[in-house]
Order: C-alpha cells, then sequence, then structure tokens
C-alpha cells in the first residue's frame, strides 16, 4: 500500500495543530475524518492531539498512570479504544473522577518542564487548563469503566511464582526463591491485569462500528 511522502504527512499534522479545536473532543470539525466510531466522527486534529500527549507522557516515564488507553498501540487505537469503552461506561460524573482528571492535568503540563511550557501547549491547541482536565476526565471514566469490567482477578499461586523462577533463574542475579517471590507475583498480577484488560477492550471494539478512512491508513500515526 502506497504511503504519502514524509512532506505531506508533517503538512498535514502541522495543518491539525493549526486547525485544533478549543474543546478536542468536539464533533464540529471539518479538518479531515480519520475514523468514524458508531458513525461519529474522529478528526485528524483530535488524533495528532492525542499523539502528541502520548509522546509527552512516554517522555515522562509511565504514560499508564495518565491514562491507559495512552498505552494503545497508535493514537488512533487510543482514541477509538477510550471512545468504544466510554460508549458503555454510565454517563455519570463525579467530583471524585473530576478531581482526578485535574490531577492528571497537572501530572501532564508539569511533565513539559515548566509553566511557560504547559501554557505554551495549552496555547498551540487553543485550549484552557479546564479544557484539558475535560480531556482527562474521559480518560478517567473509561478507565474506571474497565477496571470495573475486569473485576478482581485471582491471586498468582505458590506454583505460578516458582514455575516462573524455575524457568529463568538465572534473571534473578542468584537470589533465592524467597527473596525473588513478591517481585515475579507482582509481574504477574500485572501480566494478568494486561490481559484482562485487552479482553475488556476487544469486547468494547467488538460492539462498535469502527471505520477507518484512507487518511487514517495513510498519514496518521
Amino acid at each position: 500500500m502506497t504511503r504519502w511522502p514524509g512532506k505531506v504527512r508533517g503538512a498535514l499534522l502541522a495543518a491539525a495543530v493549526v486547525l485544533a479545536p478549543r474543546h478536542v473532543g468536539s464533533q464540529t470539525l471539518v479538518d479531515g475524518v480519520a475514523v468514524t466510531l458508531d458513525g461519529r466522527p474522529i478528526t485528524l486534529s483530535e488524533v495528532a492531539f492525542e499523539h502528541e500527549v502520548r509522546g509527552i507522557a512516554s517522555r515522562a516515564g509511565n504514560p499508564g498512570a495518565l491514562g491507559r488507553t495512552l498505552q494503545a498501540r497508535t493514537a488512533i487505537d487510543g482514541i477509538v479504544a477510550r471512545k468504544a469503552l466510554l460508549a458503555q461506561s454510565p454517563a455519570r460524573d463525579s467530583w471524585a473522577a473530576r478531581e482526578v482528571a485535574r490531577d492528571r492535568a497537572r501530572r501532564f503540563l508539569s511533565a513539559l518542564g515548566t509553566p511557560a511550557e504547559g501554557r505554551r501547549f495549552l496555547r498551540r491547541w487553543g485550549m484552557s487548563e479546564d479544557d484539558l482536565v475535560d480531556w482527562f476526565r474521559d480518560m478517567v471514566r473509561a478507565d474506571a469503566f474497565g477496571e470495573r469490567r475486569v473485576g478482581d482477578l485471582p491471586e498468582p499461586t505458590e506454583a505460578e511464582c516458582r514455575a516462573r523462577f524455575d524457568a529463568a533463574p538465572e534473571r534473578y542475579a542468584g537470589s533465592s526463591f524467597v527473596d525473588v517471590r513478591p517481585g515475579i507475583a507482582e509481574a504477574l498480577r500485572q501480566e494478568r491485569f494486561e490481559a484482562a484488560w485487552d479482553a475488556v477492550v476487544a469486547d468494547a471494539l467488538s460492539r462498535a462500528d469502527v471505520r477507518r478512512t484512507g487518511l487514517a491508513d495513510h498519514v496518521l500515526p
């Protein structure tokens, strides 16, 4: 499949920045539809914004702490997964959810380095800090809904931990099983959660009508 030349790709992403809305999630944009989800457009500028947020979150070292869908394979995948989860989530808000979103927005802006860099980021996207909090509020709602769907997972058993240790004892630098068991158990918990989370997202996507455009296939990150 032919891909757009780098200069064209860069120009389109630059155009997305210029055309970026004050409310990134607005459905009144006309800057190019990358994907539709249940008939509702996801625009080029939304994807460009998500792509920039993902890059900043990754450089900060822990994108999952700001939002699980920021760890999706691509920016488009992250937006689609989040919106699919939100489509199933009860349409309710709470003071606690907004405070979590406010904390994430502040941590994100801090990751830019200085208050001036944070202000430049918001100005470039035509946003206020409250707009950014609103954007993160959707992230918080999607995370909370997905985690509820995952539910309580079984704890790793002694046999599972032992099997992991015995499979590659050299990985643990000569430490005894007793010493490294807590770390092995935590790694198994994380793997179990990630697998369950992926299943929840896959289920949400299977219930949605996702249609990518040629623009998404050729241009967008």
